[in-house]
């Protein structure tokens, strides 16, 4: 909660203390919200980092996928891209997200 009250406030800090959530579970909770807000923010890149972060974790390389995480995090990635008209890279991952959601 500290980590979302400091990208409210637009805090620098605020993705150093994002990374140091020690349980996956509460990073997985709090990453989304913390880059949704970070993108409010204008602060993109940072939200981005989040979000790839994240969606690497759900789809882990020969590892078993988290698909509702994947799912989430993918929506959240697209519409960022999809916001700064990236839409070619936004694509794969509503697809995916799509079929993930299927």
């Amino acid at each position: 909660m500290l980590a979302y009250q400091m990208v409210k406030e637009n805090d620098p800090e605020a993705m150093k203390m994002a990374r140091s959530m020690k349980t996956a579970f509460s990073a997985r909770q709090m990453h989304g919200s913390i880059g949704r807000m970070l993108q409010e923010k204008g602060r993109t890149a940072e939200a981005e980092t989040l979000f790839k972060e994240e969606l690497s974790k759900a789809k882990p390389v020969g590892g078993k996928m988290d698909s509702i995480t994947y799912y989430t995090y993918a929506v959240y990635y697209a519409e960022l891209l999809y916001k700064n008209k990236r839409y070619p890279e936004a694509l794969p991952f509503i697809t995916e997200a799509e079929q993930e959601n299927s």
